[in-house]
């Protein structure tokens, strides 16, 4: 699934689904790593509430690789962590994109 942000309105985020190629692709790649199939989900947030995301997910990963094998009972699974750090990598991409189109708005 590949996730594009796109400004509107207010310096708010639309986060969307790329081209239909593109979508196929990912949900074929998906199908054959996963064997299921994934829906795809649009979400608008603003330019804070993506850069408070981006934080909470970072901090969600780092426990889950260094604090959470600790615990008792904890079953490590590498591919959950490798998807949630591309994930992360791709909202922070988002984010970084859109400081200079933020500090642009507040300008004019």
């Amino acid at each position: 699934m590949c996730l594009i942000a796109s400004g509107s309105f207010a310096s708010r985020v639309q986060v969307t689904i790329a081209g239909a190629d593109e979508i196929e692709r990912n949900v074929r790649e998906e199908r054959k790593n996963d064997h299921k199939f994934m829906p795809l989900t649009t979400v608008r947030l603003t330019d804070q509430e993506l850069k408070l995301l981006v934080t909470l997910a970072t901090d969600q990963l780092f426990r889950r690789e260094f604090i959470d094998p600790k615990m008792p009972g904890y079953r490590f699974d590498p591919a959950e962590l490798h998807l949630g750090k591309k994930l992360v990598a791709r909202l922070q991409s988002m984010a970084d994109r859109r400081r200079p189109q933020a500090r642009a708005a507040h300008m004019a």
